[in-house]
């Protein structure tokens, strides 16, 4: 999920975003109108990345440095603040630090990260709930009791990315075929974010392995996803897709 680099020139232009007292109020992978809050704290922490307090505040940043800026030595920092304070979702900590492996191609170091989640942590059940809520991945229609299961199809997710990086396309196909399963049977539908960024990421898996009947089959259900969820047609997550099917045609 990429998005245009963001200067800390157009970081300072906007500075009409929705964080009071340095807490993000609201914050939704599907609708980047809610990504100005956090990009007006970008430029405040990296004069002093310690000036924020809350905690979920500074974890939503991190997934926003590293998801969407690419800035990873800010993200790290904010990553160790996390840790010294003792943030109450571990498993959130032990995600951020695996994708931020994963962006930089340290593979070992990602799964390890990865290794370290508990998937019955049921006394973080409520900070990890809070945290899938911020980052898209858990909206008021979803079912509730699901947080264990998102995170675990989350993570399978990411195992898969990696498998898809090494080009183990088998290994990362069954990933990903695993992740829809689990996203489809906790959603109880298809129609969400995560869903269609697994179908997209399962078509390039196809696509790579020369398997193009499967991967056009892949993309164009995420394509009609993406129209069904987001709120902006300008969307990052709704141009990879439609730029992965203009790939394939031109193959």
């Amino acid at each position: 999920m990429n998005h245009p680099s963001i200067t800390l020139m157009a970081l300072s232009a906007s500075i009409t975003f929705a964080a009071h007292n340095g807490t993000i109020k609201e914050y939704r992978y599907t609708d980047p109108s809610t990504w100005r809050a956090v990009e007006g704290l970008i430029g405040q922490l990296m004069i002093n990345h310690q000036s924020i307090k809350d905690m979920h505040t500074i974890a939503i940043v991190a997934f926003h440095l590293i998801w969407q800026v690419k800035d990873f030595t800010l993200a790290q920092k904010l990553l160790d603040q996390l840790h010294q304070n003792n943030y109450s979702c571990k498993n959130m900590i032990h995600y951020l630090q695996g994708k931020l492996y994963y962006f930089q191609a340290n593979f070992p170091k990602a799964l390890a990260s990865y290794a370290h989640i508990d998937f019955d942590a049921k006394d973080e059940k409520a900070a990890l709930s809070t945290m899938l809520k911020i980052i898209g991945s858990y909206n008021k229609p979803d079912p509730d009791g699901i947080e264990l299961d998102l995170l675990q199809a989350i993570i399978i997710n990411e195992i898969a990315n990696i498998h898809l990086e090494q080009q183990a396309y088998d290994e990362a196909i069954t990933g990903f075929n695993a992740a829809f399963t689990l996203q489809k049977k906790a959603y109880r539908t298809i129609e969400h974010a995560n869903v269609a960024y697994t179908l997209r990421r399962l078509g390039i898996t196809y696509a790579k392995k020369g398997d193009i009947i499967n991967a056009k089959a892949a993309f164009n259900k995420s394509l009609n996803i993406c129209k069904a969820v987001y709120k902006e047609l300008d969307h990052p997550e709704l141009h990879a897709v439609l730029e992965c099917l203009q790939k394939l045609e031109c193959n």
